[in-house]
């Protein structure tokens, strides 16, 4: 089974990070889509919520079907005994039952089980194929060795708190889409004393203290996406909205309403579970190819997402 590990989401994070987002060139209608669609496809990820995994389903298909083949390997026929005596409790099993012989008083339970699996799924291929195999005892042995190897897996598997993985994954995403803080009701890309240039970077100085983009998606989608002031406006920068963005840069200026109607413009979130790691970790390779193709225009700088106004009174940074 593939693994779906919370790095994968704190390597969005990282990635994110240093991420520039302005241009030497004053941006135009459409100049950021494809920049726009690469975020989408990180918001829907990070949209999602994982749902906690049913370990103890998993862990007793495993244990069960780990017991027929124990079981089989012994006897072919120890679980058609076992089935006939299933109503009994061990103590009162006769003495040569296969029953007796191929279990014991603290693996009784489990082997009922396997009989009722085995029975219940009498027509599985892989099943009646394993039942007609006969092997020596060599064999037998060294597969009832793999078999406990499983079986204490399983029961390592039951100690692992999936609810608190499953929790800490669901903080990583949101904290990848909306920042630590998880914003809830505003964004804001500029202050009376930081420039919204300032904050979502500009290619002519390094990142500092007051930088917003790289920090959570939602902020680097503002920053490529959102208004610059009145008359200086591309509500289409990044596609056509319905309604458009209308969020005009100002100090205190919230961006959250506009940032809804991007959100909106990239669809559902994605269907994530345990094993999407391979998902999260191919979106992100895609992502990087994104904005290392898309740093090329700009001298000393590895990553840039898309361009933005970089001035109060124009496009042109």
């Amino acid at each position: 089974m593939r693994s779906f590990s919370p790095g994968a989401l704190l390597s969005l994070l990282l990635i994110l990070t240093g991420v520039t987002t302005s241009h030497a060139a004053a941006p135009a209608a459409g100049d950021n889509i494809a920049s726009y669609n690469q975020l989408c496809r990180m918001v829907r990820l990070a949209a999602a919520e994982i749902a906690t995994p049913n370990k103890e389903t998993d862990a007793d298909d495993f244990e069960t079907i780990a017991t027929i083949v124990n079981l089989t390997a012994s006897d072919p026929t120890a679980l058609d005994d076992i089935a006939n005596h299933n109503t009994k409790e061990y103590s009162s099993l006769p003495t040569t039952s296969k029953a007796k012989m191929h279990c014991t008083e603290n693996t009784w339970d489990l082997c009922k089980k396997a009989a009722a699996y085995a029975r219940d799924h009498k027509d599985n291929r892989q099943l009646q194929q394993w039942s007609k195999e006969h092997y020596s005892q060599q064999t037998a042995t060294k597969i009832q060795d793999l078999v406990s190897g499983i079986i204490a897996t399983v029961d390592e598997l039951r100690k692992i708190d999936l609810a608190a993985k499953a929790t800490a994954v669901n903080t990583n995403l949101a904290e990848a889409l909306l920042g630590p803080t998880k914003a809830k009701s505003r964004i804001e890309l500029q202050t009376s004393s930081t420039a919204r240039a300032a904050m979502c970077g500009k290619t002519d100085s390094s990142a500092d203290s007051t930088l917003i983009a790289g920090k959570f998606i939602a902020a680097d989608m503002l920053c490529i996406c959102g208004q610059a002031i009145s008359g200086n406006t591309q509500p289409a920068i990044c596609g056509t909205f319905d309604p458009p963005p209308n969020v005009e840069q100002q100090p205190g200026a919230d961006y959250w309403n506009d940032w809804q109607k991007f959100r909106a413009g990239c669809g559902p979130a994605a269907n994530l579970d345990a094993t999407s790691g391979n998902l999260i970790r191919s979106a992100i390779c895609i992502f990087l190819t994104h904005i290392r193709g898309n740093a090329g225009a700009v001298a000393g700088k590895l990553l840039r997402l898309g361009q933005i106004p970089t001035s109060l009174t124009s496009h042109s940074s």
